[in-house]
């Protein structure tokens, strides 16, 4: 599922057409470095954490998944909003007109397919692996059969929203099976967590539309100064922000001592 995509725009498009599409795949999913990073600690926690401390083996789930989405989200929208202006100052202007609603489309399931690496994570730890088998295999045929109608119909952007399309598909599925080995949450909880979906995804539209760079600077201004605002008031817990203002603090005594 990871190259199939390639393939089929060369035998569809063109093979010239590949490279409007690897270029800006191979450059966004270099963010996926974060997540497996993240994970890559997150496994033998979850292996014991399952077996020893039920709470905690929740706590590490919703941390992993608030952390790789702190960290992504604003790279993401950054990607989104200036992707023209990056692609053409980059390969110039054919690739900026080709591939921009691509590498947009990419990003958002980039992100989409980073917060799901957590259930997949968690699933692996508790001694599952068969479950994320079936799960790939149920969706490789839909994604073959998306692909080959998209591309049809779309060109390479049809490809870019078949991938995002198989990344929300694997995503709620790997979170409908991890709910299986969590606390389930209050119904309340869970509208909670629609309604940051769907506004993290107004965030993203909104950064997809046309708009010179003055207006793409003051809206990424916005954003971020909320997100940090949210971040610090609402997202993060009295603990953790007691870890970074003791890790802040830390740097200043480093600096002050290099000085």
């Amino acid at each position: 599922m990871v190259t199939m995509d390639r393939f089929l725009i060369g035998a569809l498009i063109s093979v010239g057409a590949v490279a409007f599409y690897a270029t800006p795949y191979e450059a966004v999913t270099k963010l996926w470095m974060i997540p497996i990073s993240v994970v890559g600690v997150l496994f033998p926690a979850f292996a014991v954490s399952f077996v020893q401390d039920n709470e905690r083996f929740l706590l590490l789930f919703k941390r992993g998944v608030k952390y790789i989405f702190l960290i992504l989200f604003p790279v993401t929208l950054l990607i989104v909003t200036l992707s023209h202006e990056a692609l053409n100052l980059w390969l110039g202007d054919e690739f900026a007109v080709n591939s921009t609603l691509l590498m947009q489309l990419l990003a958002i399931g980039v992100l989409i397919n980073s917060l799901a690496q957590v259930p997949f994570a968690m699933i692996q730890g508790v001694g599952r692996p068969d479950l994320t088998a079936k799960i790939h295999m149920l969706e490789a045929p839909v994604y073959l059969i998306l692909l080959w109608l998209l591309i049809g119909q779309f060109g390479i952007n049809g490809a870019a929203i078949a991938w995002v399309g198989r990344s929300v598909l694997d995503a709620l599925l790997l979170f409908s099976v991890a709910n299986r080995f969590l606390i389930v949450g209050k119904s309340a909880d869970r509208w909670k967590n629609g309604f940051k979906a769907f506004t993290v995804l107004v965030l993203l539209g909104t950064g997809m539309l046309p708009m010179n760079i003055m207006i793409k600077s003051v809206y990424l201004f916005i954003v971020f100064v909320a997100l940090i605002f949210l971040t610090w008031f609402k997202f993060l817990s009295q603990e953790e922000k007691a870890i970074v203002q003791k890790t802040l603090n830390l740097r200043a005594a480093t600096n002050c001592n290099d000085e």
